[in-house]
């Protein structure tokens, strides 16, 4: 079991998490969207700002915060130009949920190509580093598996994460792995002299 307690803590202790596979296709155009990266912003919840937070949470409870969002796109992962958004999200204590936490996603910029999401808490993995998170589209489950920042590499093999993503979405006919080294591009460590005008101009 989870709360949002324990990923406030884990937030602040990383910084981030990343999303390592997911189950279903998400495009801009005609790339696959990958390298997405979340960041906790700023902690809008009044719970904190009065410095009360328990590991247990009362039923129907709810905390808010705000996450920035970067992702980049199949293709260009070695390019350090990123798609950015600000989310608005709402933890809540949620006992159909596998780790007993749901999570509300709220586009704050509306741009018309960002979408509300909300997510469930199916599994948590305090040794691997990970978790899975899963939403409904129409009457599909999809499920993400996420890593926290500091362990995320393209070759993490998270045993039992992979294991509660194949239970909840067992019909998945394509995974989508999302996370390369080059996910860690950003403009102060990429080599500008290492590519061409051209693989450039494919990437903006």
């Amino acid at each position: 079991t989870v709360s949002s307690h324990i990923v406030d803590v884990k937030m602040e202790a990383e910084g981030s998490y990343w999303m390592h596979q997911r189950s279903y296709n998400d495009a801009l155009g005609a790339k696959q969207k990958v390298c997405t990266h979340t960041m906790l912003q700023r902690d809008v919840a009044s719970a904190r700002e009065s410095n009360q937070k328990d590991l247990e949470e009362p039923a129907g409870s709810a905390c808010s915060y705000i996450f920035f969002q970067t992702y980049k796109v199949q293709g260009c992962e070695w390019f350090f130009s990123t798609h950015d958004a600000r989310y608005r999200v709402t933890f809540k204590k949620d006992d159909a949920a596998g780790a007993g936490l749901s999570m509300d996603m709220e586009p704050i910029d509306k741009t018309g190509l960002l979408t509300a999401s909300s997510y469930q808490f199916q599994f948590w993995n305090k040794t691997e580093e990970c978790f899975l998170l899963t939403k409904s589209s129409g009457n599909e489950k999809q499920c993400e598996v996420h890593v926290w920042n500091g362990t995320a590499t393209e070759r993490a093999q998270l045993p039992s994460c992979k294991a509660a993503y194949k239970e909840q979405c067992p019909t998945t006919k394509s995974t989508h792995h999302t996370f390369t080294s080059n996910c860690r591009v950003t403009s102060t460590n990429f080599d500008i002299f290492s590519i061409k005008e051209s693989d450039v101009s494919t990437c903006l």
